[in-house]
């Protein structure tokens, strides 16, 4: 009887040491449920930190969530946005939208060594034996051992304010809890540089976005994720910054990639009709927009025409003369093939910070449409190339390639050599046979046959079974004077290919060299039966 009225007399002393503002905390403890992209559900505690229903819990469950939400005694709540996160300390902040009543934890200050603590969600005593830095924050270990049913619930100060979240604790038999300064997390924010973490690439939960208009519009173009999602990100983005153009610019080139042109298109004309800071940027966006849609062949509305690519970038230069912008009408008339206008165009921007060899390069193609002459189009080449100087970066090769290309066009064949020279040096371990192979056709115009012969048994050895390959060595042998050398070219050519009339051509014309008309009038004859008409007329000059 005295033992059952020890147990009655001890039971309220019990209730009394726990904290009168236990039962007020454990309103705001919730369980974050979260579906999986398979299908599975998860759930971990979490707790709310603020009256609009912002959540603190652990990260690894949200790594490749569908959606999710956290639910208590007063309902459920949605979880819209991820606020901020650390893969490193396994901790993220959530916002959460909902009728449900939000009891938030007050946010206390942080705990010196030996200070008392208690942990939710049964508020245990505990205290803390070390304090370690985490950064700017702290990292508490506790007295109490390990517990993983504990992980994601606050640390709780004597006052009954928030101090830490519980970690997930070290898997050694009788390792201490561990909590995270909870300043840590009411700091954690989504920036252009996160956007894009590795960890969270997977998770189809919206990122909040940055606090500051020029890391928001970073975030835009950074974030990679669905169209559906990119288009949220950039309507929110309009919402809060209604006059930036990068919003609506970022809506109307995800609607383009969607294919929804006409929505597009709209989106523009909603943009335009609004006050916007730069409206000059959103008539250049819809310009490059309808350009690169004709360009690329889409299946675009009717309102979709370079009239209105041209119109739209010539009333942004009207607002604002940038280079940029005029680069872009020279690409539109080229386009609708005004080349004189072009012309005039690319070449006005080598006077200005645009100025590349990409410009002389474009003015080259104009000319040539105009019907210049080679000499004329060659001085633009001539330009490009004189924007480089040695030692020659490897960006230059394609430069020295394409005034290679129009010296030959202009007869000056040795000078085109030694522009492919420099771009053999430049390219090295990149060549390939049409590189040899045109080079070959330059050297064996000059007659330099030794350097043609190396050249073709470079591109021989990039592609040994092609037929015009050999062929072309063999002529070169002809012209060495090595018949019998370029006879069995000839052979390995037919090998290749049978139905190839210059092989016997070829053949004939060595067998003549040598000697021997009537096998050579064997192979003219059989060239000429696969109606080669050269070959004819080789044949009549041996018979007369």
């Amino acid at each position: 009887m005295k033992k059952i009225l020890f147990l009655f007399t001890l039971l309220p002393l019990c209730a009394l040491a726990q904290p009168k503002w236990m039962k007020k905390a454990q309103k705001a403890l919730v369980t974050l449920r979260v579906v999986q992209q398979t299908g599975d559900t998860l759930w971990v505690p979490a707790f709310y930190v603020d009256a609009q229903g912002t959540v603190v819990a652990p990260l690894k469950p949200l790594m490749r969530a569908r959606k999710a939400w956290v639910e208590n005694a007063a309902g459920r709540r949605e979880v819209s946005e991820l606020a901020g996160f650390n893969t490193t300390y396994d901790i993220c902040r959530l916002t959460t939208t909902g009728k449900a009543k939000v009891t938030p934890l007050t946010i206390g200050r942080p705990l010196e060594k030996g200070a008392r603590a208690w942990l939710m969600p049964d508020g245990q005593e505990d205290e803390v034996t070390q304090v370690e830095a985490a950064g700017d924050k702290n990292y508490y270990t506790l007295k109490q051992p390990a517990s993983f049913t504990l992980t994601g619930q606050p640390l709780m100060d004597d006052e009954g304010r928030v101090t830490g979240i519980l970690q997930n604790p070290v898997r050694a038999q009788g390792a201490p809890n561990y909590a995270l300064d909870i300043r840590l997390a009411m700091e954690l924010s989504i920036t252009a540089i996160n956007a894009n973490a590795s960890d969270l690439r997977t998770c189809l939960i919206p990122r909040r976005l940055p606090d500051t208009e020029d890391q928001a519009r970073s975030f835009l173009y950074l974030v990679n994720t669905t169209p559906e999602q990119r288009l949220q990100y950039a309507r929110r983005f309009t919402e809060r910054y209604p006059r930036a153009n990068a919003g609506y610019v970022l809506i109307a080139q995800t609607q383009a990639s969607m294919e929804q042109y006409a929505e597009a298109f709209a989106t523009y004309e909603e943009a335009l009709k609004k006050d916007i800071t730069d409206p000059d940027e959103i008539l250049y966006a819809r310009s490059q927009a309808l350009y690169d849609a004709l360009t690329q062949g889409l299946p675009v509305p009717e309102n979709w025409t370079s009239d209105q690519a041209l119109s739209d970038i010539r009333a942004a230069k009207g607002r604002n003369p940038l280079p940029v912008y005029t680069l872009q009408e020279a690409r539109i008339l080229f386009a609708q093939k005004q080349y004189a206008e072009a012309n005039d165009r690319f070449l006005s921007l080598t006077q200005t910070n645009l100025r590349t060899p990409d410009l002389f390069i474009y003015a080259a193609q104009c000319q040539e449409k105009m019907g210049l002459s080679a000499d004329t189009i060659l001085c633009m080449n001539d330009s490009a190339v004189a924007m480089f100087t040695p030692p020659y970066p490897a960006e230059a090769a394609g430069y020295f390639w394409l005034r290679a290309m129009r010296r030959k066009d202009a007869g000056k064949t040795r000078p085109a050599i030694l522009d492919l020279n420099v771009y053999e040096h430049l390219m090295r371990d990149r060549l390939d046979d049409n590189f040899y192979y045109q080079r070959m056709q330059l050297e064996a115009a000059c007659r330099m046959l030794p350097q043609a012969l190396n050249d073709i048994d470079k591109a021989i050895g990039f592609s040994p079974d092609k037929a015009l390959f050999h062929l072309e060595r063999a002529i070169l042998l002809y012209r060495a004077g090595e018949t019998e050398q370029a006879i069995e070219g000839c052979r390995r050519t037919l090998e290749l290919d049978a139905a190839f009339p210059d092989a016997h051509r070829i053949w004939g014309i060595c067998l003549i060299a040598q000697g021997k008309k009537a096998e050579a009038r064997e192979q003219l004859q059989k060239a000429i039966d696969m109606g080669d008409e050269p070959a004819r007329t080789v044949l009549n000059e041996m018979d007369k």
